[in-house]
């Protein structure tokens, strides 16, 4: 008669840590997530943090370009003619490396927005979960106390 309420409980309980790690902030900042094998198929919520996190790796690398671009283009470039005379060469890549860097800024502000998101689902998620396991537990308790 316990049994399916222990399997209820197990589930209940693993689904639940799934659904609250993001929130409790127990996965590094910067590493994908690791998806157990104990678990069966992992959560939607830690597969779209998966999903944040390689994106927010592929942005900030194309941050360093683009901060590289700027100071490789803030190098003073000179060019003589064949006169010798010292001409210096306006700066176009600085304009596009700034633009560039802005807009990738933008795309992680946006990422983390998302991920804020995410945690306010898990949250909801997890309260939701509770809430079931409440009425489980409410339930048996008074199957329990009719018998």
């Amino acid at each position: 008669m316990f049994r399916p309420l222990k399997c209820i409980w197990a589930t209940a309980y693993i689904v639940l840590a799934l659904a609250v790690s993001p929130v409790l902030g127990q996965d590094v900042p910067g590493q994908a997530t690791p998806t157990t094998a104990s678990s069966g198929r992992p959560s939607t919520i830690r597969v779209k943090q998966n999903i944040l996190v390689k994106k927010q790796e592929a942005l900030q690398r194309q941050v360093n370009d683009a901060l590289r671009c700027i100071e490789n283009a803030s190098n003073p470039q000179t060019l003589r003619d064949p006169q010798g005379n010292i001409n210096l060469v306006p700066q176009t890549d600085l304009v596009n490396c700034r633009r560039q860097l802005a807009t990738y800024q933008r795309e992680l502000q946006s990422l983390l927005r998302q991920s804020t998101r995410l945690g306010q689902d898990a949250t909801a998620a997890s309260l939701q979960l509770q809430r079931q396991l409440q009425v489980v537990e409410r339930a048996a308790r008074l199957r329990w106390l009719s018998e």
